[in-house]
């Protein structure tokens, strides 16, 4: 994968400079010449393993509302018996898009390939990919999801369609929970060991829309330990805000990716750490939410 960038971004005295440098970096350029690095650098070092899977999986479940999606999900088969090979092609995609950009030569041919991928399947099972709404959402989630991305595209239209597509009247069947089901024990498995897979399940869910979960029968989300995920990702959220910003790419690489099927154990001790210590707090405060009567 080549790592392309513009001329601004070679020379920018702002780049990498300074305690908190992506803001104004970013806000620096021009967004009509300077697209593809403030894609770039937010991707870069912004993005991380842990957040792009919570984004793939929510997504995913989402965009799968409409029962021919998650059809072709489970005629692939692949959702189901190699979870994680998928989740890492499907991020190797984005590390392609994200970091080379749309005028890429490299972008352009993974382009191709995906969508040959897709045509096969499409020839295999008529009538599921003949709806433009249907590749147009997952688009609308990838820009919607990250809201550094705001500057670069029609954010309000993005905002009205995927209003107007989960308010959508879709029908519940029983592939799309077994699809969803899959997808969200792919993102629990990689982060949690199993003892903690319900609270990996009840993140998922605090991603996704009150109709996303009724379509697939995901429910009910238990608020108590929702109210506590808010806090946790709040907590990481501030933290983040006051720590420098990194000067190293934090986006998983195609090996970093990759070994996590040469290990024995979870990757991503933080999450995982992050996980015990919201389990630890649950602890601690259960109590006293069972004398408000939070759950």
């Amino acid at each position: 994968m080549s790592t392309t960038t513009t001329s601004v971004a070679t020379a920018h005295p702002l780049k990498l400079k300074g305690y908190k440098w992506i803001k104004p970096y970013v806000e620096s350029l021009d967004p009509d010449v300077d697209f593809e690095e403030m894609i770039r650098t937010t991707a870069q070092y912004i993005t991380n393993e842990f957040v792009m899977d919570i984004s793939y999986v929510a997504n995913f479940i989402g965009v799968i509302m409409e029962p021919n999606g998650s059809e072709a999900l489970n005629y692939t088969g692949k959702v189901f018996n190699h979870m994680q090979e998928r989740f890492e092609d499907s991020v190797s995609y984005f590390l392609s898009w994200f970091i080379d950009g749309p005028t890429s030569d490299n972008v352009k041919k993974h382009i191709e390939l995906l969508n040959k991928t897709h045509m096969v399947v499409a020839r295999r099972i008529p009538g599921n990919f003949d709806h433009d709404v249907d590749f147009i959402m997952p688009c609308v989630q990838m820009g919607v999801f990250g809201h550094d991305f705001q500057r670069t595209i029609d954010w309000d239209g993005m905002v009205e369609f995927s209003q107007w597509w989960f308010k959508r009247d879709f029908l519940s069947t029983q592939r799309g929970h077994d699809v969803s089901v899959a997808l969200i024990r792919q993102f629990c498995d990689r982060f949690f060991p199993k003892p903690l897979h319900f609270l990996g399940y009840e993140i998922i869910l605090t991603f996704l829309t009150d109709s996303t979960i009724e379509v697939h029968h995901l429910g009910p989300r238990k608020l108590w330990l929702e109210s506590l995920i808010k806090a946790g990702f709040r907590i990481m959220l501030t933290v983040q805000n006051l720590r420098p910003d990194s000067k190293t790419p934090t986006m998983p690489t195609k090996e970093s990716l990759a070994a996590y099927r040469k290990m024995s154990s979870n990757t991503g001790s933080s999450p995982l750490l992050i996980a015990v210590g919201l389990v630890v707090v649950l602890v601690l405060v259960r109590p006293m939410l069972c004398l408000f009567k939070v759950f």
